[in-house]
């Protein structure tokens, strides 16, 4: 519920601002009016401004003693917080003011007006100060900077510029084309200027003038712009219904923070960096987690797409393959390149680290799996089969031995799904050119060759035209043939190696009792086509992504469906944490999500990855995530969901929302958290 709802206002309300004790609240509206409020009861102090057209905006002094109130036409006023007295009315544009703003030392205000100057009042007097004039046109925008020595403008004819407050002299311009320039900002160092323009925004140094970067993606033009993350990060707000994230210095493109219909006006981020709070045009604010929004670290360095990532067992390395025919490790905590692995002559398409992480192992298309040393990058041994695609290769539990599964390049039906269990004692294989192989981890001797050509497999598969097979890995023997009406697409062992799971082309999606009677449990997918799967770390649950943007979480034992996790577009990939309480997806929307799997809730969205996310993965802590999508780059990215229960995001929404904001200021985000704890006792 609201802490306090303010009414009194015929129309629209156009800005709200608190006091910086948090004690007052100022609002304004179409009506003409601006009215002090108190801000624990809602009870109505006082009627500031009353006039036929609508106030603009009303804002607090830095100090808490005037408020500024600019109105449509006519001029701002200065209004004392004691007695809600007039002070000082700003006589002296020629044109409609647009903006104003106070000093830091509450000493001094600027306002910016259409008849293209800017000025300088006596707080206190409303004494004019300094005239600044250089503009060609409307000036739109005004602020100090920290140390209140100097004002940046932001004019319609495409500069921003900025001046010495006690002269009023012009000390630079700035200027990147002619399109307008709606609103420019300081960064917190007063060494920056970050300026929106309707088709983008960039970055300055004042040093020099020269800009650093620009940015430019929404389809819309821009409502406001901010420094974040002091000053490494710029957020940008458009009338899209998109509010983006921009890395200052590069203008490389994090994260797209909302991604609506309604326009939104303005977004303010909160003093620690971690929350940004939105305002729409459809009367909702929300607030967004920026430590979920952001990437970690992005790793790039490759010349083409990532087809596969690998986390070492305790979550310090990770390993990317490319089509650019390498792989790469890097390490998590900085994002360097350890070291970058050269030899498969076709790209490599899987990579997994021995169990101890010594030791890493790819498998490419050029017929051969690779063991390299996960530490200098060196290989120690490639084990060969010509004229065959090496489909997997990994290590077994004790890092003994590689199990590798291969499928033939050309003729025949091409092996579609061969996978082992996590014991390594278990293969089940799905086609009828395949072959799969055991090797010495140490000595690259082949200890075991389990071939479709050989005749025992043939017939056996011919005999009841199982489209699949269970294997033992020791003997090489046939366990189990899974008897479905048409061909399987992929199968996986659960953790505890007594259940498979398996989908066909038909949409028929089952899990198999192992070690039992291989009896099967048929899944509910709604004939949407399933094209992997897994299970949770302790078996119980099993999940698969679906072709209708939803996501399924199933029983194994009992194969009820436990939840439906939605995207807008195709699920592709899900990935369990290791404690098994969360569940990540990726989507052709371009989002990755992770989900509470107690009740389904949607606990972060992550959004940044160039087009569509193909693969999601959890570090082995379930700290971080991987993405990788259809570019030469994957991104990590903290998920610290440990301290954001649900109920208390939900708390700090409502607290958000305690103000209905059609447009205009967004509340300081500063005094926020102590009105939510107010208001939750």
């Amino acid at each position: 519920e609201p802490i306090a709802l303010f009414k009194g206002h015929d129309g629209e309300v156009t800005g709200a601002e608190l006091a910086p004790d948090g004690k007052l609240a100022v609002t304004c509206g179409i009506d003409g009016t601006a009215r002090l409020w108190e801000t624990e009861t809602g009870k109505p102090l006082a009627v500031l401004e009353r006039g036929e057209n609508p106030v603009l905006s009303a804002s607090f002094s830095p100090d808490g003693k005037l408020i500024l109130t600019v109105p449509q036409e006519g001029s701002p006023k200065l209004w004392a917080v004691a007695d809600y007295g007039l002070v000082a009315e700003l006589v002296g544009h020629e044109g409609e003011v647009l903006w104003g703003a106070f000093s830091p030392d509450s000493r001094n205000v600027a306002t910016a007006s259409a008849d293209e100057t800017a000025r300088i009042w006596d707080a206190g007097t409303g004494r004019l100060l300094v005239t600044m004039e250089g503009h060609s046109n409307d000036v739109y925008s005004v602020v100090f900077d920290p140390t209140g020595t100097q004002v940046l403008t932001g004019g319609w004819d495409g500069t921003a510029k900025l001046w010495d407050v006690s002269t009023g002299k012009l000390r630079a311009s700035f200027a990147q084309n002619t399109v307008p320039v709606k609103v420019a900002r300081f960064s917190a160092d007063g060494r920056q200027i970050v300026t929106a323009r309707l088709d983008g925004a960039a970055v300055w140094d004042l040093g020099n003038s020269q800009m650093l970067s620009s940015y430019s993606g929404h389809s819309a033009g821009l409502t406001s712009v901010e420094f974040s993350m002091g000053g490494k990060q710029v957020l940008t707000t458009s009338r899209d219904g998109t509010v983006k994230l921009w890395d200052a210095l590069s203008g490389q493109e994090l994260a797209t923070v909302r991604d609506g219909e309604a326009v939104v006006f303005a977004a303010e981020v909160s003093p620690d960096g971690r929350d940004v709070a939105t305002a729409g045009a459809d009367g909702s604010v929300q607030v967004w987690d920026l430590s979920t929004a952001i990437p970690f670290i992005t790793l790039g360095d490759h010349e083409d797409d990532i087809q596969a990532t690998a986390f070492n067992a305790d979550g310090t390395r990770v390993a990317t393959a490319s089509w650019d025919k390498t792989v790469k490790i890097w390490d998590v905590a900085s994002g360097s390149l350890l070291a970058t692995l050269r030899g498969h002559k076709e790209a490599p398409r899987f990579a997994a680290f021995s169990p101890t992480g010594a030791r890493l192992v790819t498998a490419g298309w050029d017929g051969t799996a690779r063991v390299w040393d996960a530490g200098t990058g060196e290989m120690l041994l490639t084990l060969e089969r010509p004229g065959r695609r090496v489909q997997s290769a990994t290590f077994d539990s004790a890092g003994l031995r590689v199990l590798m599964v291969a499928s033939k390049e050309a003729g025949g039906d091409q092996l579609l799904s061969a996978s082992f269990s996590p014991d390594g004692r278990l293969l089940s294989t799905f086609g009828e050119t395949w072959e799969a192989l055991v090797w010495d981890a140490s000595t690259g001797r082949l200890l075991i060759s389990m071939e479709s050509d050989s005749a025992v497999v043939r017939d056996r598969l011919a005999a009841t035209r199982a489209p699949g097979a269970v294997w033992d890995v020791e003997s090489g023997a046939l366990l189990a043939l899974l008897d479905a009406d048409e061909t399987l697409v992929f199968a996986v062992f659960s953790h505890d190696s007594r259940w498979l799971f398996t989908a066909t082309t038909d949409g028929t999606a089952q899990i198999w009792k192992v070690q039992e009677d291989y009896g099967s449990i048929t899944l509910e997918v709604d004939g949407n086509a399933i094209t992997s799967g897994t299970f949770s770390p302790d078996s119980r649950l099993a999940a698969s992504p679906g072709s209708d943007g939803t996501a399924r979480v199933w029983d194994t034992a009992t194969g009820r469906l436990l939840a439906s996790l939605a995207h807008s577009d195709e699920v592709v990939w899900v990935d369990f944490s290791s404690d098994g309480r969360r569940i990540a997806t990726a989507s052709w929307d371009g989002t990755a999500k992770v989900w509470d799997l107690r009740n389904g809730q949607l606990l972060a969205k992550f959004q940044g990855q160039s087009g569509e996310v193909y693969r999601v993965k959890f570090s082995p802590d379930a700290k971080r995530l991987v993405t990788t999508g259809p570019s030469k780059t994957c991104r990590l990215w903290d998920v610290h969901l440990e301290n954001r229960d649900p109920s208390e995001i939900s708390r700090l929404v409502q607290c958000y929302a305690k103000w209905h904001i059609a447009a205009g200021r967004l509340l300081p985000v500063t005094v926020l958290p102590r009105i939510c704890q107010q208001g939750l006792r």
